[in-house]
């Protein structure tokens, strides 16, 4: 027999393990015991209180010591109380009383520091019985009985789905193809679409809407024309009968806003910015779009699902429901499910999704609002065991899924503004269409759209910052309107650039990286690369255009800070791992080995001292691809440091020529990727390798600046 140890997180209601195969394995339970716990009399219950004062760091997961008045050796359920710093969270917690003491874990999740006094009391700490058990599991999530489970599908067949010929599966054997069908067919109750709205998740989050003490707001309902009119009220008769709304009262009241879309439809809308501006934000984070594509190294196939009118599966709060209300010439009514307009809305989306496939995430499944992507490193049958597990929990929880919008086990799937691949990441046809097609702006609010949405992409741009400031200096306070050389140049090149359809490959973080920099008195530029055994490939560029005072740098100082400013930028690659900087200037040697450095310099030194790294200094000439990242055929306004390879007033390009150096540029760029001198190793001499120990995590507080 193989002993396993098994953790039980009473805060998450989780058990975590190990299997076989030494993958993680995260089952959600409910403990029927603490609930009954939580009913005990008082003569069983016991005050806990901290032991001593304890001071906790920002963003930190600290380990605190409790008294209870119990006996050693006495196992128990601490139940913490309700708390005013709503930024402390106190897990519930099970433990063996030791020294007069139990062990409590506290987060402290804002960027500002709290002390807790000692002997202040926290929460009730009550003995349990012997008889004490889990009663149940929600989802039996085992891989190796879910593996079993889909094996068996195979044999089964079941009632076709509606439009079964229409669903989006990707390029796979027929027997494959047979499999992902049949597994979807298991699911035809959350998977069909069914008349009407769906029906409320059986998950427990509701949308609140906090205003504080603000006075109620009520607005004058807006006339609209006959037809218009005729639309709100089928869009309300729809509501009612599909119990999205009910009549109200109260002394809130917005009006509804017709807003006609490009293909000339129009839709339903309330006007709830006043309301938004009133109500005290959700801090609910969502996912960081770099971070989810950097997650996706080594998948092979991807599935995407998409919720079925995800807003309208959560409810809003009873005490809420009179502040959503709107007004209509039939009347007020107000809504009993959370409405997309409201500013909490995505949060509390976000939270419901978190919710229902924690311990999924970021292992089998990315989820970022009601997009749900499934990613598998293995085979297609793999691929279905992980899509069974994923539409498993969202059945429990009652979800209903839009199958018009799945894609099933594809090698290219569009997510989140990117095309996905097994090769990389690459801007979608969609919106590089929609750059490319940009018309000239001829004022500042389209000169901002178009940086806006060009700006997505800026990390598959090299010198994104310095291309874009002819552009942006446009959108400074008191800047005169003048559309010229300079901004045509940069306006083309961009669009140029992004029709090539640049890709970035995902991160491994099981190899080393690359960091590579330069700079120049416009700007900073560095590139995060990696060798996955095709030559050094981009993994991210990054740009920064310099300040007027960083303008007034030394060369030398700017080429140190362009160091610092990229591995900073780069941290959640770089910190505890060895990575490797490349740069074209001795300048950094002299700042890691000079022996008294000042100022600013000195506080770049001891930045630069929690990373491991070795420096590779190479020759411009031989820099390719940073050297001609900082030096781009469109040239920007202001002065440039130019170490000789071309005039300081080297004349602007003229317009006609743009297109077709751009091209070059995009070309060359590409093709210094494969050139062997960027590959090569160095020779010693040229180098000078600088061990930095890294012990445990840095307290961002206590970090250099």
């Amino acid at each position: 027999m193989v002993e396993r140890q098994v953790k039980m997180d009473f805060g998450s209601r989780e058990l975590k393990y190990l299997d076989v195969t030494g993958q993680k394995v995260i089952l959600p339970f409910t403990c029927h015991g603490v609930s009954t716990l939580q009913q005990a009399g008082q003569e069983r219950r016991a005050v806990v209180r901290l032991a001593k004062t304890v001071k906790l760091a920002t963003y930190t997961r600290s380990v605190v010591q409790m008294k209870v008045d119990a006996e050693d050796g006495t196992t128990g359920v601490f139940l913490p109380k309700p708390t005013s710093k709503r930024h402390l969270l106190i897990a519930p917690t099970i433990d063996t009383v030791k020294d007069g003491k139990v062990s409590v874990v506290v987060l402290n999740v804002e960027g500002r520091r709290e002390k807790l006094p000692a002997r202040e009391a926290l929460g009730t700490w009550i003995p349990t019985d012997a008889d004490m058990q889990i009663l149940s599991l929600n989802g039996e999530l085992e891989r190796d009985r879910v593996a079993k489970w889909v094996d068996a599908l195979k044999k089964d067949v079941a009632r076709p789905l509606q439009d079964e010929d229409k669903l989006d599966i990707g390029d796979m054997e027929a027997a494959d193809k047979d499999l992902v069908i049949a597994l979807l067919r298991q699911y035809a109750g959350i998977v069909v679409k069914k008349p009407g709205c769906p029906l409320l998740a059986k998950v427990n989050v509701e949308h609140h809407i906090n205003t504080g003490n603000t006075a109620p707001i009520m607005q004058r309902r807006r006339r609209h024309a006959v037809s218009e009119n005729l639309l709100v009220d089928k869009e309300v008769d729809d509501m009612l009968s599909n119990q999205v709304i009910e009549p109200g009262e109260g002394a809130w009241g917005f009006p509804v806003v017709i807003v006609r879309k490009k293909d000339g439809s129009v839709r339903f809308c309330i006007d709830y910015r006043s309301l938004n501006a009133v109500t005290v934000k959700d801090v609910y984070p969502l996912p960081r779009v770099d971070e989810t594509l950097e997650a996706l190294h080594g998948s092979q196939r991807f599935t995407s699902l998409d919720l079925h009118s995800g807003y309208w599966q959560l409810g809003v709060a009873k005490e809420d429901r009179a502040k959503t209300a709107f007004t209509t010439r039939h009347g007020l009514f107000q809504f009993l499910r959370m409405h997309f307009g409201l500013c909490n809305a995505p949060s509390t989306l976000q939270r419901l999704m978190d919710c229902v496939l924690r311990g999924l995430t970021w292992i089998c499944c990315l989820v970022y609002l009601d997009d749900v992507v499934i990613i598998t490193k293995g085979t297609v049958a793999q691929h279905v065991v992980e899509l069974a597990v994923v539409l498993e929990r969202l059945a429990e929880a009652g979800l209903s899924l839009k199958a018009s919008k799945f894609s099933f086990a594809t090698t290219k799937m569009e997510y989140l503004g990117h095309d996905l691949t097994p090769d990389g990441i690459q801007p979608t046809d969609r919106l590089i269409k929609a750059i490319v097609d940009f018309p000239r702006p001829e004022d500042d609010v389209q000169v901002r759209r178009f940086v806006v949405l060009a700006g997505y992409y800026r990390r598959f741009v090299p010198d994104f910052g310095a291309k874009m400031s002819p552009l942006t200096s446009l959108l400074r306070k008191g800047t005169e309107w003048s559309w010229s050389a300079p901004q045509e140049g940069d306006f083309t090149w961009a669009k140029a650039w992004l029709s090539q359809k640049p890709v970035l490959i995902y991160p491994d973080y099981r190899l080393p990286f690359k960091v590579t920099t330069d700079a120049s008195k416009t700007g900073l530029v560095a590139v995060l690369s990696q060798d996955q055994g095709h030559g050094d490939q981009p993994v991210a560029y990054a740009s920064k255009v310099n300040s007027p005072t960083l303008s007034n740098y030394s060369i030398s100082e700017l080429e140190c800070l362009a160091v610092v400013w990229a591995v900073r930028l780069f941290r959640p690659h770089l910190y505890g791992r060895r990575f490797s900087i490349v740069t074209d200037h001795i300048a950094l040697k002299w700042l890691m080995t000079g022996r008294e450095p000042a100022g600013r310099l000195h506080r770049w030194s001891l930045t630069l001292q929690e990373y491991d790294f070795d420096i590779q200094y190479r020759l411009g000439k031989e820099n390719h691809v940073a050297d001609a990242l900082s030096r781009g055929p469109v040239p920007v306004t202001g002065e440039r440091a130019d170490d000789g390879d071309r005039p300081a007033d080297d004349p602007v390009i003229g317009l006609q020529d743009v297109q077709s150096v751009t091209e070059e540029k995009v070309a060359a760029v590409n093709m210094q990727y494969a050139a062997e001198p960027m590959h090569g190793s160095k020779p010693e001499a040229q180098s000078d390798e600088i061990d930095v120990d890294v012990d445990g995590e840095c307290d961002p507080s206590c970090r250099s600046t």
